[in-house]
This record gives structure tokens, C-alpha cells and sequence, in this order.
């Protein structure tokens, strides 16, 4: 009795103009996709163009507030939801921060020798320190 009923679906795909290759490329291809998002995914969070959006937004923020009369404090104070908007929830723990931070305040007209105090107020400790002056000096090209 299955064989009558492979055998009637195969015949009615035939008269379609289906044939069984069609059918197994298109299985292929739905399988091969979830794949290639994943992987598209994994891209992104593991320091592709996700990262590079969160820390342009943090430069974008940072500048913004600091041009506009702002402190360090004022900086952090509101960057959880510039976070958030990337589905980041602990933004201090991200390098992408530090370095946006450091760009920002370049961006924002900070001079090289005031930079310590912004340093103290926002890094703290010698590695987010290393991160914000790296963010400063990759700004000097857009400062010139």
C-alpha cells in the first residue's frame, strides 16, 4: 500500500514538472540556511560589524555629551541605554566601550594633555586606561 502512495506522489510531481532533484536541492538549500545565518551571527558578535556600530555609538555619545558641557560622569550615566539599543548589558566589560569612549572625547575637541583626567574618571584601572588612549589616537586622522 506505501508503494502505491510513493509511487502516486512521485507521478503526480512528475505531471507538475517537479522532479525528486528539484525537491532534494530545495531540502539542501532550507537546511544549508540556518547554517549561514548562524554563522552570519557569529560574524557579528564575535567582533565584525556589530562590534564596530557599538563602539561608533559610543564615540557618537561620548562626543556629544563633552562637546555639549558634559562630565566623565555624564558620559557613563547614559551610556547603558546606547548599550542596550546592541544588546549589550554589561558595557563596561566591553573593549569596544573604552576604545568608543576614547574617540569620543578626541571627536568632542579634548586635548592631548587633559586626556588624564577623563582617563581617571572613566578607565580606573591600566587596561581601560590603554583602551581610551587608544580610542583618542585613532581619532587623530579625523580631527586634522
Amino acid at each position: 500500500m506505501k508503494r502505491i502512495g510513493v509511487l502516486m506522489c512521485v507521478t503526480a510531481a512528475a505531471m507538475l514538472g517537479c522532479s525528486i532533484s528539484d525537491s532534494s536541492e530545495s531540502i539542501s538549500d532550507s537546511i544549508s540556511s540556518p547554517s549561514e545565518s548562524i554563522s552570519d551571527s557569529s560574524k557579528s558578535s564575535s567582533g565584525g560589524d556589530a562590534e564596530t556600530a557599538y563602539r561608533d555609538d559610543v564615540s557618537d555619545h561620548t562626543r556629544t555629551v563633552v562637546a555639549g558641557g558634559g562630565s566623565a560622569d555624564d558620559v557613563t550615566d547614559d551610556l547603558g541605554p546606547v548599550a542596550r539599543q546592541h544588546g549589550i548589558t554589561d558595557w563596561e566589560a566591553r573593549d569596544a566601550t573604552w576604545v568608543g569612549m576614547g574617540r569620543g572625547l578626541a571627536l568632542a575637541g579634548i586635548e592631548s594633555a587633559d586626556l588624564a583626567a577623563y582617563e581617571h574618571s572613566l578607565g580606573g584601572d591600566s587596561h581601560r586606561i590603554a583602551l581610551l588612549r587608544r580610542g583618542f589616537d585613532s581619532a587623530g586622522a579625523a580631527r586634522q
